[in-house]
């Protein structure tokens, strides 16, 4: 199960290294952080870097929203509707990757 947002992105400058993270906030704490791209270490470009972040950070949402359209499918197919087989194995794939899963 993954850590429970909302999370967020944060860009810094520290120790001259321009950094990128992704965490998880609360009103009372900051969980560690989830992910991080330091510029002096990585070739990534800064705004790759930025994307990533924000990626992440919506990867919680993204996962919800996949699983609901999954949900959907199976709602729909049990009244006889059909959906190419592309589109349903793309979102189970999708979410077991998310979930470290196998489809």
């Amino acid at each position: 199960m993954h850590t429970p947002g909302p999370w967020a992105v944060d860009h810094g400058n520290t120790d001259g290294h321009i950094k990128s993270l992704a965490y998880v906030e609360s009103e009372r704490y900051r969980t560690p952080t989830v992910a991080r791209y330091d510029m002096a270490a990585d070739s990534v470009t800064y705004e790759e870097r930025i994307a990533n972040a924000h990626l992440i950070a919506a990867a919680p949402e993204l996962l919800a929203s996949l699983e609901f359209v999954a949900k959907w499918f199976v709602m729909r197919e049990g009244k006889g509707e059909r959906f190419p087989s592309q589109l349903t194995d793309s979102v189970k794939a999708a979410i077991a990757k998310a979930k470290g899963e196998t489809p």
